[in-house]
């Protein structure tokens, strides 16, 4: 089930902002498994994460916010919802003094939207129930399918997680169960994982091209196998064409 939100940020577009000609977009992947939703610090920092990627992201028109959960079938966005955000502004000829009175006015206009757009992901995030089954384990390779379902492109990805790949199956991961021992495995597994997304996912090799990658992964970050972990990520992300991962 999709829902669309409308964003109407009125009239009046500040000259200092750059606005790209399609918009820019960010989406976000909330994990839901039990151990990425159990730490009260590690789900503020989420939340804040989520509050100021969506007022960096939303400023012109076109710029777009989305939300999926990430759960054992995230590439089929099975039991999620997706949340958009559109932002439409326009600039408008006048006085000084009307010129100000519009740019107050829009910058109410944008901090109420944003403010609203913030609490829709967020409430999406933490209302959709899920069954048991599909909590048990997290596909996060599977987001890579996602972002190659988008309907424009994905300019940051912002993967709230503890980062943990865990499913069953021949050629899978689980990292609660066997996470990579050093960085040289990390990085051994990631070459080979390249070739299982692209397979089993049906993307290519350059899905991320042009993509920011954002992972939050809150008091996770200090857990024993965090670094292996990683490694493990910063490998795979850049295979598949990431511009940058911002830890």
């Amino acid at each position: 089930m999709a829902t669309t939100y409308a964003m109407g940020i009125g009239p009046f577009k500040p000259d200092e902002l750059t606005c790209t000609p399609d918009g820019q977009a960010a989406l976000f992947v909330f994990d839901r498994s039990a151990s990425a939703t159990t730490d009260d610090a590690t789900r503020a920092l989420f939340a804040q994460t989520v509050a100021s990627e969506v007022t960096s992201t939303l400023d012109c028109e076109g710029d777009t916010v989305m939300g999926v959960l990430a759960h054992a079938a995230t590439s089929g966005k099975a039991g999620s919802a997706r949340y958009e955000a559109r932002a439409a502004s326009e600039a408008v000829a006048g006085t000084s003094a009307d010129q100000r009175r519009i740019q107050s006015q829009y910058q109410r206009d944008v901090d109420r939207d944003r403010s609203r757009a913030t609490q829709t992901l967020q409430f999406a995030a933490d209302s959709t129930v899920l069954a048991p089954e599909l909590k048990r384990q997290t596909d996060l390779l599977g987001v890579l399918r996602v972002v190659a379902d988008v309907d424009g492109a994905v300019s940051r990805l912002v993967v709230l997680s503890d980062l943990h790949e865990s499913m069953a199956g021949v050629g899978r991961r689980d990292f609660d169960r066997d996470p990579p021992s050093d960085a040289a495995e990390a990085q051994a597994w990631a070459t080979e994982d390249v070739a299982v997304v692209t397979s089993t996912y049906g993307v290519d090799r350059e899905v991320l091209s042009g993509v920011t990658v954002v992972p939050v992964r809150g008091s996770f970050a200090n857990a024993p196998s965090a670094v292996a972990v990683r490694t493990y990520w910063d490998a795979l992300w850049t295979a598949f064409g990431a511009a940058e991962v911002l830890w």
